[in-house]
């Protein structure tokens, strides 16, 4: 793929950071329902992130798709249990 994506620049509102050329970079989002006492908190927060990166991942193919391209691999990451 020839040419580049603008990316968002951190401290810029909404900015995911910048990538290299030939990088599509998203962010996804997901939810999962959560018991009152928050005692399925961990199931809830791995439930949730894999949607989200599920969602990230189909925004990209839908952004490689658009450019006329194709995904070469996926890298997700994902912020920290809290």
């Amino acid at each position: 793929m020839s040419g580049s994506f603008a990316y968002p620049i951190p401290g810029y509102g909404g900015s995911l950071g910048v990538a290299p050329e030939g990088t599509i970079l998203t962010a996804g989002t997901g939810t999962a329902d959560m018991k009152a006492d928050g005692s399925d908190k961990a199931a809830a927060l791995n439930k949730a992130a894999a949607t989200a990166l599920a969602d990230a991942k189909s925004q990209a193919q839908a952004t490689a798709l658009a450019a006329a391209t194709a995904l070469a691999q996926a890298l997700a990451t994902a912020p920290p249990p809290q």
